[in-house]
């Protein structure tokens, strides 16, 4: 298992995203699934950086780990505010236009849709996120 720690500032994304490349690209998986990978980690980063820390600095704790032809998963960990995303995703009603639409809990839906299982728990002081996106042989 390989893990880093960022400061959960947004000028620390670029890193954080490299980060993910790299291990997505490491646990064997191709260009378009690594985008995918990248595209639903960044939704729920962007998430934890703009909203866990409410008027104070925090850090995120990003664990990742794969078993070859098997998964990869990646465990996000903040100290910020108890917040448990999964209970927040939106509809997404085509039939609605997109200036109606009510904002939030779209990046959740890509995140579920880009990746095979996700789950929330808090332990302790932390939020806990799991992210899982098995290798397709």
């Amino acid at each position: 298992m390989e893990s880093q720690v960022f400061i959960a500032e947004i000028s620390e994304l670029p890193k954080m995203l490299d980060w993910v490349r790299g291990c997505a690209s490491e646990a064997g998986f191709k260009s378009g699934d690594v985008k995918k990978i990248e595209i639903a980690l960044e939704e729920i980063l962007v998430n934890v950086i703009s909203y866990a820390y409410i008027d104070q600095s925090g850090t995120i704790e990003v664990l990742a780990s794969w078993e070859p032809k098997s998964h990869l998963k990646f465990i996000l960990k903040d100290r910020g505010t108890p917040f448990n995303p999964l209970l927040h995703e939106a509809i997404i009603d085509p039939s609605i236009p997109i200036d109606e639409r009510v904002v939030g809990g779209l990046g959740l839906a890509l995140t579920k849709q880009f990746m095979d299982t996700l789950s929330y728990k808090r332990e302790g002081s932390y939020n806990v996120l799991t992210l899982r996106k098995n290798v397709v042989l």
